[in-house]
């Protein structure tokens, strides 16, 4: 692959990469959730965007705040509007 790009970079480390990704970062999540957690029968749920547009970090804080808890357990972090589940 490219060495400029970052999936080349690790590669020239000798690190392996998969790439996961989807329609959106919802389907992107979901995917990842395939790949990694297939037999989870637990998820964490975290929004995927800001319900304060003057605050844009809420889009990940969530996500990102559970990220240890969700490793730890195995368990997959599925994104969701604030609003309504996704």
């Amino acid at each position: 692959k490219d060495s400029g790009s970052q999936a080349g970079q690790f590669q020239q480390a000798g690190l392996r990469t998969d790439r996961r990704e989807g329609g959106s970062r919802f389907e992107t999540a979901i995917e990842i959730a395939r790949a990694e957690a297939p037999e989870a029968t637990t998820a964490i749920l975290a929004r995927a965007g800001a319900s304060d547009p003057n605050n844009p970090t809420q889009g990940f804080a969530d996500a990102l705040a559970s990220g240890a808890m969700a490793a730890e357990n195995g368990w997959p972090i599925l994104l969701t509007d604030t609003n309504a589940l996704t």
